[in-house]
């Protein structure tokens, strides 16, 4: 009885010892570690920077002014972006801790805070839909300048506060943190293979590819559900999004059907206008009937000319382009 009962001890201590080093092999392999914000103390003075952008939104301009924590800030800026993963981490998993990492570091609260204090006072003042309201969003972070920097680390959206500019992957942090707090149904769409991402929305049409979200440009200014580089008539698209969910919101985007309409006019447009200068250079002005067929298609070319034009040049105006295109667009 005695020898059982030793035997069963050392069977069951072993077992304890291997499914400690089972579980501790386990966690290790899909392990991720990612730093966060150690705010700089030493840059107090001034503790804060007044950061003021202006840009267009719908029939007017928009100006917000943010104070900027500058411990905050420089401590992000040279805070390390790395990401450590132990084990085979799957590119989705790792990348999704470290987005929500840099997205909701609690260092940036305040200016989340001070900044959505100012959009929602917007949103109340020009009675905005939520669909505006989102729009209005993306319209701040797309008009941040673009700059992209080779092999640099993707940018807390605190730093591309600060310095109002940044790459596809700071321009989305900052837009995802956004709309998410907001309570959209966002995520981050990576495309692996163009070493890009941009912003997805949850929405009930005009969604891109099957990643069940449409997409949303942060590189300019665009509609909702709409590359930029379409409307520009590149045939070109990014394939096999991943898409990363950040937050838990729900609310969805319900213009998909008009981002939609919007597309397809412009691009019509583009092509029509197209098609019509090639056929004004080849009707010969040798007769009254030539001439009267080239100012007939002249007139075609320029009216579907300026509807592209306007479109293009009111890319942060859905409500409105949507309605001119429904009265100028030819039945």
């Amino acid at each position: 009885m005695g020898k059982k009962r030793i035997t069963i001890i050392i069977c069951f201590t072993t077992l304890l010892v291997l499914l400690s080093l089972f579980l501790a092999g386990s966690i290790s392999a899909g392990r991720v570690e990612v730093n966060f914000i150690q705010p700089d103390t030493t840059r107090l003075d001034p503790p804060t920077t007044l950061v003021t952008h202006t840009f267009p939104f719908e029939k007017g301009n928009v100006t917000i002014s943010v104070p900027v924590n500058n411990s905050v800030y420089w401590g992000a800026k040279f805070t390390n972006k790395s990401v450590k993963t132990y084990g085979d981490v799957p590119l989705k998993v790792w990348t999704s801790k470290s987005f929500h990492a840099m997205i909701f570091d609690p260092a940036q609260d305040e200016l989340y805070n001070d900044l959505l204090t100012q959009f929602r006072d917007i949103r109340t003042s020009q009675n905005l839909s939520d669909d505006e309201y989102a729009e209005l969003l993306a319209a701040y972070a797309q008009s941040l300048t673009y700059k992209a920097i080779d092999d640099n680390p993707a940018k807390y959206p605190v730093e591309t506060v600060y310095d109002k500019e940044g790459d596809c992957d700071d321009k989305s942090l900052l837009l995802a943190g956004l709309l998410s707090r907001e309570g959209y149904k966002v995520a981050l769409l990576l495309f692996e293979n163009d070493k890009h991402v941009v912003v997805g929305i949850g929405s009930d049409d005009n969604l891109y590819l099957d990643s069940g979200y449409a997409y949303v440009d942060i590189m300019d200014y665009s509609f909702v559900g709409i590359p930029v580089n379409k409307l520009r008539g590149a045939k070109k698209m990014y394939l096999d999004p991943i898409a990363v969910p950040i937050g838990s919101g729900t609310k969805l985007y319900h213009s998909g059907d008009e981002t939609h309409f919007i597309s397809d006019m412009a691009v019509f447009a583009d092509n029509r206008s197209g098609t019509l200068a090639l056929q004004m250079k080849e009707i010969p002005l040798d007769t009254a009937e030539n001439i009267s067929l080239y100012e007939q298609t002249r007139k075609e070319f320029y009216n579907y000319s300026a509807i592209y034009t306007y479109v293009i040049h009111n890319r942060f105006d859905r409500p409105g382009v949507y309605e001119y295109l429904k009265r100028e667009m030819p039945v």
